[in-house]
Parts: C-alpha cells; structure tokens; sequence
C-alpha cells in the first residue's frame, strides 16, 4: 500500500477522506455478497464482516441508496480535506479574509486584526501554524511577500502537481490488475486471467538500462500486436455490443531497491 499512499499524500488527499470511501466500498462489497441462501446480506451480516457498528452500516447503506459517490447523508466534517485545504477554502470565502470580489486578501503572519496566524486558528485542529504555513509554501499555494505579509494563490491545496498520470494510472494499471487479482483468487472454477511477472535480482547495475530499453521495445511490439487484433476483431463504429465489456492486457516496467 506504501505507493499508493505516497500518490495519495501527494495528490493531497488526507486519510479521513480516503476512511470514508473506503468504508462505503467495504460495505458496498458487503452488501452485494449474498449469504448461502442467495438472500441480500443483512445488516448485522455486513456490520460482522466488516468490523463496523450496525448503526454505521445503516448510515452508509443508507448513502449508498441514494449515491455512492455524491457525499449525501455524510456528515459535515470540515477537516476531512485537511487543515492545510480548509484554511484555503476560508481564506478566498470567509469575508475576515477575502474582499467582496472573493479574492483572499494579503494577510500579515501575525497581528491583531486579520492574519494568518488567527486564520489557521479559526479553521482548528492541533497542527503548529508554522507547520500549515511551511506546507501550503512547499505546495506553491502561498506566496511570502516583503515584511511577512503571505499572499495566497491557489485555492486548492494540491501538494504536488500529479496531472491526469494519476487517474489514468491507476484506472489501467492499479485498478485493472487489482480486479483480475480479485478474480483469480475468488474465482477458482473459471479459468484464470493471465498474470504473469518475469523478474531477476540479480541483474549487474550496467546492464540494468540496456533491461529497460529492451523491455520498452519487446513491450511496445507486443502491444501493437494487441492492439491491431482488436482493430481488427471491434464492430463498426455505428454499432454497440448488447452485453459491453471492456477487455485488454496490459504491460508495466517495474524497478525497485
């Protein structure tokens, strides 16, 4: 899980958020597993299975009812985006420290009046305004001007610029590979999905980059041989399949200490 977790922190995602969808997909996944009989798992089945509270398996049932992904019936939490996103999100809202054009207004680190300082303090949680200052600077969401002053200039607090890499990363790679896994493994009496790993620790380090470039052509070809047989076997355009599945291979480049 460590990679995941570090694209996450990157991508500015905090783990409360993560919690969250994480235990929607846990009773989700619960609740679509039928018991021995073929019968709708009930709420005390799912509430077993997955370590929760009945109470909060009828709260994400219920949220699941009306939309997995839409964030209804969840419980305002202000710091589920995190302290450093929450005290962007006041400073370009909340009149204190915006003008009425909604642009954040340039704060001094300290003061009696409008600051950062009270700013940070306003949004709460036990984190030291130092380290909020230090990290919205690192992310380029902050700007320090001449006599302490702070200027912010994102309203959204990304640590890192991870682009559209990240969610196609993980819709082809991470998630296609997860699911055949999951396949091969629960699905014994079928036959299994090819999952495949040549590998080799024991590789000199001056013949480590000839590996790569050899791999990245002999993968390049092998994927044009793939893709010019579907080509070849898709209807036309104009026409859809009744039952439409989305089917492919894919080929990654792995390397590690």
């Amino acid at each position: 899980m460590k990679p995941l977790v570090r694209l996450l922190l990157q991508s500015g995602i905090t783990y409360a958020q993560f919690a969250d969808v994480l235990k929607l997909l846990f009773v989700e996944e619960a609740t679509g597993a039928p018991d021995n009989r073929g019968r709708i798992t009930n709420i005390s089945r799912v509430a077993i299975k997955t370590g929760l509270s009945r109470k909060e398996v009828a709260r994400l049932r219920e949220v699941l009812a009306v939309s997995a992904f839409s964030g209804e019936g969840i419980e305002d939490n202000v710091f589920h985006s995190g302290i450093a996103a929450r005290v962007l999100q006041v400073w370009f809202s909340d009149p204190t420290f915006a003008d009425a054009g909604g642009r954040p207004l340039d704060l001094p680190a300290e003061g009696d009046g409008p600051s950062f300082n009270a700013l940070v303090k306003l949004v709460g949680g036990d984190v030291p305004v130092g380290a909020v200052r230090a990290e919205l600077i690192s992310a380029g969401a902050i700007h320090e001007l001449p006599g302490d002053q702070l200027r912010a200039v994102k309203r959204h607090f990304v640590p890192s610029d991870v682009g559209e890499e990240l969610i196609v990363g993980i819709e082809n790679f991470v998630m296609p590979v997860a699911t055949g896994l999951a396949r091969n493994v629960i699905r014994r009496d079928q036959l299994p999905f090819v999952q495949r790993f040549a590998y080799s620790d024991r590789l000199p380090e001056t013949v480590i980059p000839v590996f790569r470039k050899f791999a990245r052509d002999a993968s390049t070809d092998f994927l044009h041989s793939i893709d010019n047989w579907l080509a070849s076997s898709e209807l036309a355009p104009e026409h859809r399949p009744e039952s439409p599945k989305r089917v492919g291979v894919g080929v990654f480049y792995y390397e590690e200490e």
